[in-house]
């Protein structure tokens, strides 16, 4: 069954659940996206772990180690010989 625009309206006008946002900020302010205290206050120790640590913060980028893929047998040998690596400097 459809309902008009104007029944939809009365329901919700009548239903708890649905009420209009008068202020919009207030509303969003207990939202778990928005900053609250709790936030703040993590947020704040994560500074004094920092400023008293400064070797937490600069710590110098380390190179990754990349393995060099393993050879197959039956491939060409990589010193250039012709043979397959198995033959030549796979033994």
């Amino acid at each position: 069954m459809v309902e008009g625009q104007s029944m939809v309206l009365y329901r919700a006008e009548r239903d708890r659940n649905l009420q209009k946002i008068d202020d919009t900020i207030g509303e969003m302010r207990n939202w778990a996206y928005f900053e609250n205290e709790e936030d703040s206050a993590e947020e704040n120790y994560f500074e004094q772990l920092t400023n008293n640590n400064l070797n937490f913060v600069h710590q110098p980028k380390v190179t990754p180690i990349v393995n060099e893929p393993k050879i197959g047998r039956n491939a060409p040998c990589p010193c250039g010989s012709g043979k397959k690596y198995k033959k030549c400097c796979g033994k």
